[in-house]
């Protein structure tokens, strides 16, 4: 009875070990590409935390040579509800729904994930002061947001830049938060109005001022 109750323990002592050992072997074998899979799958924080349809207006500025100013605002339309782009060039004329609807993306989908902290006297190492140029985003709700654009980065697959940048006037910030959104916006930023425009919008028997073909201002005017 003695020798059956040792070697019942024994027994239990080696599956136990041989358990012990199968995991830690799984453990150790675990490859650093199945670790990057776990952290890529985390959600990632963005710049902005609004969506696309929310978007009421861009409004793009550069500094130049020479200065340039594009606004592209949202009108809906009366008759199916659609929504359009427009900007005044001077008069109000379609632009590319794609076109903004890409910008957007870009914009939007930039992550926060690289941000760091630079004093504001060594900003213009950056290309952030003054800012080459500067995105304005005002949402239907009205409140604005703002994206200022620098250099590119030592890689040069990134611009430096500035989100919400924080303004005091009385008392001048002592750093400000440096992050890295998509190079794809630099070249998206210096579209001329001429790549902006649409010329073959369908206007569903409306004029783009808003007025239908009689004369008549339609209550959908653009909001700009």
């Amino acid at each position: 009875m003695v020798l059956k109750l040792k070697r019942g323990t024994w027994l239990l002592w080696a599956v136990a070990l041989i358990l012990g050992l199968g995991l830690l072997t799984w453990e150790v074998g675990r490859s650093p590409q199945e670790e990057a899979t776990v952290a890529e799958s985390q959600p990632k924080a963005r710049h902005f935390d609004f969506t696309a349809d929310l978007v009421q207006s861009v409004t793009i500025t550069r500094s130049g040579p020479p200065p340039a100013s594009v606004k592209l605002y949202r009108q809906a339309k009366a008759s199916n509800g659609e929504s359009v782009w427009l900007m005044d060039n001077p008069q109000p004329v379609a632009v590319s729904g794609p076109a903004v609807d890409f910008l957007l993306s870009v914009i939007l989908g930039s992550q926060n994930d690289r941000n760091f902290e630079v004093p504001t006297a060594e900003l213009t190492d950056y290309g952030l002061n003054p800012a080459g140029t500067e995105l304005t985003i005002q949402l239907v709700n009205g409140k604005t947001h703002r994206l200022q654009l620098g250099n590119p980065d030592f890689a040069g697959n990134s611009l430096y830049a500035l989100v919400n940048p924080v303004e005091n006037t009385d008392i001048p910030v002592e750093s400000q938060q440096v992050s890295l959104v998509p190079r794809s916006l630099e070249e998206l930023t210096r579209r001329s109005p001429a790549d902006w425009q649409q010329a073959d919008l369908e206007s569903d028997g409306e004029n783009l001022d808003g007025s239908s073909p009689d004369g008549r201002i339609s209550s959908e005017s653009p909001a700009r």
